[in-house]
């Protein structure tokens, strides 16, 4: 009864272009009803698709599978998962794909592989109107609708948000799995409570299978944290000379907390380990000279020394009395911390001033050190 409705509703439409054809000759009158046939032809064969086309399903979160690409435009390309990935539900991880900019928007989809070849199937949106710009920060397992995908075998299809029809679909399979129980993963050196001086070479143990890798920390007291790897093989061993770091700071003798985790996951495991370090060794600087009380000329060299233990590397800035923190020139960078000393051009464009002092820092140690005393800059 519908399709009948249809019909005549589109014979009404054509009826007024034929009233609109009553001066035409009989020829002319017969040729232009034909003409209206075939469109109105047209027209029911375009509704009969239309009604015959399947509707989503979503009480069963069934959906017509996502178009591949077709040559109606450039697709996004896919670069990351690109199949071989394996990865672990509630890690971060980052979704890629090529684009020129030319689409404001893509959505992305999980697609169950292996799957039917455009036939209905189940399939999880990811991202609806996405920015367009190659990249997506993606808790993994995440889905649009606020739930975690299944663990199983699944393709990446990245469409563009309009031409719907415009995707490309990752060449291999990614795996979601659940990430693995804590009890998974345990610390078998150091030993809770053990000392270790720092300089010394100590073999940080572990066993545990939930990861490809692994991360190091140590976590002060108050809870301040100091990379000492942020990413090493799953090996169960990792050799570290006591106290260095990724980022180069030191950090100071007291007791910390060993943390191991899986790379880019929340399971970890942890130990309780005291830094020492060797005796006269603590890590630390001071400034000899300029000390306080001296009168520089503008163009005149000045010999910078200082005093440094369990460093590696120091920097030198000229800073004002009453904001030390705030450098107004910087001196040199990363100098040999063992060198102990430094000469220095003062600039000649210097503004004369008796509040003058030098401050030593390292990356190594947090805390800095001053000049006891201020002194002066002068005109020559």
């Amino acid at each position: 009864m519908k399709k009948i409705l249809i019909i005549l509703f589109l014979i009404g439409l054509a009826l007024p272009a034929l009233g609109h054809s009553q001066t035409l000759s009989g020829a002319a009158l017969q040729a232009k009803i034909a003409e209206l046939l075939k469109i109105l032809e047209s027209l029911k064969v375009q509704v009969l698709l239309l009604q015959s086309r399947p509707s989503p399903n979503f009480a069963t979160s069934t959906f017509p599978l996502p178009p591949l690409p077709t040559p109606s435009g450039t697709s996004p390309l896919v670069i990351s998962p690109n199949g071989g990935e394996n990865w672990t539900i509630g890690n971060t991880r980052l979704l890629r794909w090529q684009t020129d900019y030319t689409n404001a928007a893509v959505n992305i989809w999980l697609v169950p592989s292996p799957s039917s070849g455009g036939g209905q199937i189940p399939v999880y949106s990811i991202a609806s109107a996405a920015p367009n710009i190659g990249v997506y920060t993606w808790p993994v397992g995440r889905l649009l609708s606020g739930a975690n995908a299944p663990t199983g075998a699944y393709r990446l299809r990245v469409c563009y948000f309009y031409p719907f029809n415009v995707c490309d679909e990752s060449e291999g399979v990614l795996t979601l799995a659940n990430p693995p129980a804590a009890s998974d993963l345990n610390v078998l050196s150091p030993a809770a409570g053990e000392i270790w001086t720092r300089g010394e070479t100590g073999e940080i143990r572990w066993q545990g299978s939930g990861g490809a890798s692994v991360t190091l920390t140590l976590l002060s007291s108050a809870n301040v944290a100091y990379l000492v790897s942020g990413q090493t093989p799953n090996s169960g061993s990792f050799t570290w000379r006591v106290g260095d770091t990724a980022l180069g700071v030191l950090p100071p003798d007291g007791d910390y907390r060993l943390r191991i985790c899986y790379f880019g996951s929340t399971v970890c495991t942890s130990t309780v380990v005291k830094l020492i370090s060797p005796i006269g060794q603590t890590p630390s600087f001071t400034i000899i000279s300029p000390n306080g009380g001296e009168r520089l000329t503008r163009g005149e060299n000045l010999t910078i020394t200082w005093r440094a233990v369990g460093l590696d590397a120091v920097s030198l800035f000229l800073v004002h009395a009453n904001y030390p923190n705030v450098p107004v020139r910087t001196i040199a960078v990363s100098l040999p911390a063992a060198g102990g000393a430094y000469t220095w051009t003062v600039p000649t464009a210097l503004l004369a001033g008796s509040d003058y002092q030098i401050r030593i820092t390292s990356a190594q140690v947090p805390a800095g050190d001053l000049s006891d005393g201020v002194f002066s800059v002068v005109v020559p």
